[in-house]
């Protein structure tokens, strides 16, 4: 599950996808509560093997979305995500959810 912040709209996701194209991406995006889908191209560059994707997205605290993207019509890349203010790096499901008494 990838982790998206709600303080910019310009997202950015690191992937290892099925296999590299050097044609249009296109990622399709669908809220999972509304089941709303969207597509855009999605702007990627390869670096060791690794594809960074960007593309823009205005998420809100906790939505939840599902990302396909496309090469083609074949799906090179799928995955879940997660919106949140949260630092992506240090991201805890438990956030601010439970408080421990001083022992």
């Amino acid at each position: 599950m990838k982790v998206l912040s709600i303080n910019q709209t310009n997202q950015t996701i690191t992937i290892e996808p099925r296999y590299f194209t050097e044609n249009t991406l296109y990622i399709e995006i669908t809220k999972e509560s509304s089941r709303d889908t969207t597509s855009q191209i999605a702007l990627y560059s390869i670096d060791n093997g690794v594809m960074t994707v960007n593309f823009d997205l205005v998420a809100n605290e906790g939505e939840k979305f599902v990302f396909k993207i496309i090469d083609n019509n074949n799906v090179i890349y799928r995955c879940k995500a997660f919106a949140t203010d949260q630092d992506p790096q240090s991201y805890k499901l438990t956030n601010n959810k439970y408080k421990y008494p001083n022992v």
